[in-house]
């Protein structure tokens, strides 16, 4: 469902009946629980939880009640309990230390880089990278992205799905969002010890989410931690499990929907004056002045009772449904790929107090469709930075930031000067960077 500020005064309760609407047909599709982690994958992930500071085996008897004299070994019965749920395993304010620690990463803009050649990765046996064809859509349009840039160094790469054959599996392995690919259907024919300690682990989840500690036990007892936040892939490196930090490389897309698209009745009833196969539209001219899309919660709530009457003059989109589970229509995502490419900018709201940097609306979402992201304060980022390639400010000055953007001939100079930036770094090649040390860490650790 999508609203216009003209229609932004529906209730929440008609916006969660109609995203219920939509998401009846997957409503009997539940996740498949393993009814068990093999004793190998508890021993090893046991173990580095003991070395990881997130976790408090006192605060998680403290966090669950109900375990007070009846768990005598918090380590084990996290790890044996994670996959199953429904108990808590770590404090809020321990994830947001774990978080305001200081993360190194060479910053990627300035640091002296070696060429890219295209060979890095050739010497590597052939890659499966696996994301469940059951989960978020996101999930799976990332395997194919980080694919793509293994792809550019000459890897031998093939993006695969629970229903693979198992026994036919490729030498070097990695699973995009185990919290899914573990969970759904056939996934859990993927949980023995041999594959999960075999396998490297790409984690997309934020470490105060209930899908992180789901994941917990088959990432710590994996042969190696790819994830898509540097300050996670720190914390998680702390428990001894080898980690770095992934995400794929920026690119410009100025074609998300497909030749089928254009006859959809969604995409027909987009409120836009230009919508024509393959138009590029020049900043200036984008018929929208503003776009958001994403799902309800408590945080966005407040906050866009606060934004919708300050956009009443702008041209906007926004798209803020009540979902019931997953993202799995890839029609969504085209959809919103194609409104950032109509829109002068597209907004980041987090849905928590965790400040994250949302990878896939900020880069590949917003800065890969040529529009300025503009988000309240993310977590610093090695390589894209506020000021030079987005906009960031306290949730409360986002209004007055988007004011100035738009309406002040300064900040129509500094938009146009992100936007050149952003340009700029997409065509640099810099972001496979990141790509070439995965090809090391993936060496070191096979």
């Amino acid at each position: 469902m999508a609203t216009s500020s003209s229609r932004a005064s529906a209730s929440l309760k008609q916006k969660a009946r109609r995203a219920l609407n939509r998401a009846k047909p997957l409503i009997g599709r539940k996740p498949t629980k393993p009814s068990w982690v093999p004793p190998e994958v508890i021993d090893i992930s046991v173990a580095r939880l003991h070395d990881l500071p997130l976790f408090d085996p006192d605060a998680y008897l403290e966090l669950n009640p109900t375990l007070k004299g009846k768990v005598t070994k918090p380590y084990n019965h996290a790890i044996a309990r994670a996959s199953k749920g429904p108990f808590t395993m770590f404090e809020p304010q321990a994830v947001a230390r774990v978080l305001a620690k200081e993360a190194f990463e060479p910053d990627l803009v300035t640091a002296e880089t070696t060429p890219i050649s295209g060979t890095e990765a050739s010497s590597l046996p052939p890659i499966g990278i696996y994301a469940s064809s059951y989960g978020n859509v996101f999930m799976r349009e990332i395997a194919e992205d980080l694919a793509h840039d293994f792809r550019l160094l000459g890897a031998d790469v093939e993006v695969l799905d629970e229903t693979a054959d198992i026994e036919a599996r490729r030498p070097v392995t990695i699973v995009v969002a185990p919290h899914e690919f573990f969970f759904f259907h056939e996934g859990r024919n993927w949980t023995t010890p041999e594959f999960v300690q075999s396998t490297f682990i790409y984690n997309t989840e934020q470490l105060q989410t209930k899908w992180f500690e789901r994941s917990l036990p088959w990432i710590l007892a994996s042969r190696g931690l790819m994830d898509i936040c540097l300050q996670a892939a720190t914390a998680l490196g702390e428990s001894g499990l080898p980690a770095m930090h992934l995400e794929p490389s920026l690119r410009l897309n100025n074609d998300w929907l497909l030749p089928g698209d254009w006859e959809k009745q969604v995409v027909q009833d987009l409120p836009l004056e230009t919508a024509a196969p393959g138009t590029i539209v020049s900043w200036n001219d984008r018929p929208l002045d503003l776009s958001f899309f994403g799902t309800t919660s408590e945080r966005r709530d407040v906050l866009m009772a606060q934004y919708l009457p300050r956009f009443e003059g702008y041209r906007d989109f926004i798209n803020y449904v009540a979902r019931i589970g997953a993202s799995t229509n890839e029609m969504d995502t085209r959809v919103a790929g194609y409104v950032a490419t109509q829109s002068k900018i597209s907004l980041n709201i987090h849905r928590d107090d965790f400040p994250y940097f949302e990878w896939h609306r900020i880069v590949k979402q917003g800065m890969g469709s040529g529009a300025l992201v503009v988000t309240d304060e993310c977590l610093p980022h090695p390589l894209y930075k506020p000021g030079v390639h987005f906009f960031s400010a306290p949730s409360s000055d986002l209004p007055d930031l988007i004011d100035w953007l738009l309406r002040d001939p300064a900040g129509q100079q500094a938009a146009e000067e992100v936007l050149a930036n952003v340009e700029l770094l997409a065509s640099s090649g810099v972001g496979l960077q990141r790509t070439k040390a995965a090809v090391e860490f993936i060496t070191a650790n096979s």
